[in-house]
């Protein structure tokens, strides 16, 4: 008999009806959507449902479901045929939609056995009921080909290295791992005796988080270096950053600071090399960025920007809630639980709370304005302006290895003269202007030319 937490159908429902009634689950106390029972006796119909029919209700209910719901579907063999079970549990992220409907159209609730739309009141309570649960804490029980998510996307030895990290720090000494070790750091949840990696899980320990999972296709960093102090066509040196997040945070950190120049400080009876920004500085805002920027944002990505002086870090979702950029220093809120205690526990986080007093400090000590906090409808900005410097020989980029195309065109250039990027396209022999323009990107960052995109152009080596 249907209740509150059971609906029968006796073959696969339309996608609206069944849409809506899954809505229904994850907006109260969850339930199982019984496919191929009789209406009339409860009893199994004699249908019998493929691995196909199994994947088209897995494709139904996530292309039309916002937030992303955890849910199974699972192929229950009996005496005449087989049933296929949806089961849904409780949903962490309420009010769920309908996706094309939004918020309050598509918003569905159950009561007894009938789903029916929401009212103002439910939706308000249902704001009301949110648990204190982060994104990266829902679980992945599909993948974006629709195949269900398993513990074999994330990669066993950074797991086992974080496991180990985490238990060493409560002193316990660990030979292996278990799955109840996962499930303690919430890379996996446990959901009908079944584990799942959880949306922190992937975006840590998965070696490509964006192949896999639709919502976190674009959960990467996007690095740019612009000529003069505005966004335009001609760019000098770009980089789309992905992979673990871990990964990203390292990599970033080393392209922005391949795109600033070291200068000469005095302390005490020497002259030492200086970065024009503290490297904690650049370090604490790319991770901030990458903390607690909201990942259930879909279509952007984190963004650094590099201008002749200043650096805008643009991370998706606004500051949380309660935080303004007036009460950041006092305040803190963490918004990814998982993914902050991972960078809190790998020393990347010295102490919550405590970056922002050691950003305005060392701005401060070192003459540079305080960053400013800009709280956006659909982002976070920080800005950081950049500061003159008394040149130094030594470059920020001080690897000095050169790709084939940068030896080609440094053996081009001649001392004392400058050329425009026809002419160095002629005599150099690239293959095309964009090409070229790569190459000229990674010489500037060594610190071998300067380059001018006005115009003609105009490149010189200068060293």
């Amino acid at each position: 008999m249907e209740n509150n937490f059971t609906e029968y159908s006796e073959g696969i429902p339309s996608p609206h009806r069944l849409v809506l009634k899954v809505i229904g689950f994850l907006n109260s106390k969850g339930g199982e959507f019984i496919v191929g029972i009789n209406n009339d006796t409860q009893q199994p119909a004699g249908k019998s449902f493929t691995q196909t029919d199994e994947e088209k209700v897995v494709q139904i209910l996530m292309g039309n479901i916002r937030p992303r719901p955890s849910f199974t579907v699972e192929l229950v063999q009996d005496a005449k045929g087989n049933t296929m079970v949806v089961k849904a549990p409780e949903g962490h992220e309420p009010p769920y939609y309908k996706k094309g409907k939004g918020i309050p159209g598509g918003v569905y609730v159950r009561t007894g056995s009938v789903t029916s739309q929401a009212t103002p009141e439910d939706i308000g309570r249902l704001y009301l009921k949110r648990r204190n649960i982060g994104y990266d804490e829902t679980a992945i029980t599909y993948l974006s080909n629709f195949k269900p998510a398993s513990l074999d996307m994330l990669n066993e030895a950074k797991l086992e290295k974080y496991i180990k990290t985490v238990a060493a720090g409560r002193g316990v000494n660990l030979s292996s791992i278990s799955k109840e070790r996962i499930l303690d750091i919430k890379a996996a949840i446990l959901i009908e005796d079944k584990v799942y990696p959880t949306i922190g899980g992937a975006l840590l320990f998965c070696d490509v988080p964006n192949k896999h999972i639709s919502e976190l296709s674009e959960c990467y960093i996007k690095g740019a270096r612009f000529p003069g102090v505005k966004v335009s066509a001609n760019i000098i040196d770009q980089k789309e950053i992905k992979g673990p997040l871990d990964i990203q945070i390292q990599e970033a950190f080393t392209f922005v600071k391949g795109h600033l120049n070291y200068g000469g400080i005095i302390k005490g009876l020497r002259r030492e090399d200086a970065l024009e920004i503290p490297e904690f500085i650049l370090r604490e805002l790319i991770i901030n960025a990458v903390t607690h920027r909201d990942y259930s944002v879909t279509g952007a990505t984190i963004n650094i920007a590099i201008f002749d002086d200043r650096i805008e870090f643009n991370s998706p979702g606004g500051l949380p809630s309660g935080v303004t950029p007036q009460n950041i220093k006092d305040k803190s809120v963490i918004r990814n639980k998982i993914i902050a205690d991972y960078l809190h526990n790998m020393k990347y986080i010295e102490k919550f709370g405590l970056g922002w007093d050691k950003i305005i400090t060392l701005a401060e000590k070192h003459g540079i304005a305080i960053p400013e906090i800009q709280n956006l409808d659909s982002a976070v900005k920080v800005i950081v302006k950049r500061k003159y410097t008394e040149p130094s020989k030594k470059r920020a980029s001080y690897k000095q290895k050169f790709t084939e195309g940068e030896k080609t065109v440094l053996a081009h250039l001649e001392p004392d003269k400058s050329y425009t990027l026809n002419e160095l396209l002629k005599v150099s022999g690239v293959s095309s202007k964009t090409g070229l323009k790569q190459i000229l990107g990674g010489l500037q960052k060594k610190g071998y030319v300067e380059v001018s995109y006005s115009g003609a152009g105009s490149v010189r080596l200068i060293r």
